[in-house]
């Protein structure tokens, strides 16, 4: 998915935002789109606010800053932050083997040949570093036999275990399998944030949700970001849609949906529910280095580090899902290294939503939506006439 974020807005509304909500109305209006929201900030001032249409395509409540969304893998430049805050606390090192915290990736195999079940030792241990970036050697989707044992570990079906009960007990299973290379030399899109939540549970003595509620959420005032919605808020939760045959088609509705109810293991790969007026926040702590309205949340240096390219150097970029030729990667998101707008940062969800942001702009750019990836994010970033990256 393309990123694109703005030069600073001297206005309070931004060049193009005529253009955006053009591109929401017509679409809501042709039932291809339930309801959208754009935010658009600058340094540390308020976003300005396109936004358009109904939390369902069946409601009457319209679309708002406080609209609740899934925010699926961009869940994961969150967890990678919460990482940089414990490495700004001399906590955790960025190159420390994950061996040091979890000892079942203390003697890490590798599967060339994924038909096969011959191993080998892996050539180094895995780091925080590898995981950050995903290049632990770990895999979302592994091929033949290592996907095999993968399914098994993850449980729930026929012949296989039952389904981890902790994030805990789901790393330690994962630790078992087999990786699919050496780690630090391939990108290959993975759980290893899921891994980082589990370190970050060790290190900090709380469980994962609770470390970023304490450490990030409530500092940040972020009121409406959770793992799961409270009855208090479900009125506030969009339903999900899939595009079936040209129509769109409710698979999660907002008053019954799944995430009303706790999860066995909140996840660091794409659990989070949220707004886009707390999303903003996290992106402007961001931005800010590490602060926002006066409060400090992470330390300076370890924002910037987090920001920058932690690749290993030589890495293998050949699987990242949308290569530009100027791909870095930092804690948790992708990192444009060249184009317009060097050093923009952020990552897209499956659901529908995209976050990126600029320190050295001191911009910041949230889309959300309902149905999924498609084309309306990259018309609505057309329309307000915003450079590529």
């Amino acid at each position: 998915m393309s990123s694109l974020v703005p030069a600073p807005a001297a206005a309070a509304r931004f060049a193009g935002a005529d253009a955006v909500q053009a591109a929401i109305d017509e679409r809501v209006a042709a039932k291809r789109l339930p309801g959208a929201i754009l935010s658009l900030g600058s340094g540390r001032a308020p976003p300005d606010y396109v936004k358009g249409g109904t939390l369902d395509l069946e409601s009457s409540v319209k679309v708002d800053e406080n609209s609740l969304w899934r925010l699926a893998s961009m869940t994961k430049p969150v967890a990678g932050m919460a990482a940089m805050l414990l490495i700004g606390e001399g906590r955790l090192r960025l190159d420390q083997p994950v061996a040091d915290f979890i000892p079942g990736f203390a003697s890490m195999r590798v599967m060339p040949d994924p038909k096969s079940t011959d191993t080998r030792p892996a050539a180094r241990p895995i780091t925080i570093r590898h995981l950050l970036t995903h290049t632990s050697g770990l895999a979302n989707a592994p091929p033949g036999t290592i996907g095999e044992a993968y399914l098994r570990l993850v449980g729930g079906g026929p012949g296989q275990l039952p389904p981890p009960q902790s994030c805990a007990e789901w790393i330690d299973r994962m630790a078992t399998v087999p990786l699919v290379v050496d780690p630090g030399t391939k990108w290959i899109y993975s759980p290893s944030l899921d891994v980082i939540a589990r370190i970050i549970e060790i290190v900090s003595g709380m469980e994962f949700d609770l470390f970023l509620d304490r450490r990030m959420f409530a500092p940040l005032k972020m009121r409406s970001t959770y793992f799961w919605v409270p009855e208090r808020d479900k009125a506030r939760l969009v339903t999900s849609y899939a595009q079936r045959e040209g129509k769109l088609v409710a698979t999660d509705a907002g008053p019954t949906s799944w995430l009303l109810n706790k999860p066995r293991i909140p996840s660091a790969s794409g659990g989070l529910i949220s707004s886009a007026r707390d999303f903003d926040r996290f992106m402007a702590m961001l931005v800010n280095h590490g602060t926002l309205d006066g409060t400090r949340v992470i330390p300076a240096d370890a924002v910037r580090l987090g920001l920058s390219n932690l690749l290993p150097p030589g890495t293998d970029m050949s699987q990242f899902n949308a290569p530009t030729g100027n791909d870095g990667f930092g804690a948790g998101g992708r990192l444009f290294m060249g184009g317009p707008q060097p050093g923009t940062f952020g990552w897209g969800g499956v659901s529908g939503t995209v976050g990126y942001l600029n320190a050295e702009r001191k911009t910041r750019l949230g889309i959300y939506t309902n149905i999924g990836v498609g084309d309306f994010i990259r018309q609505a970033l057309a329309a307000a006439r915003m450079s590529p990256v």
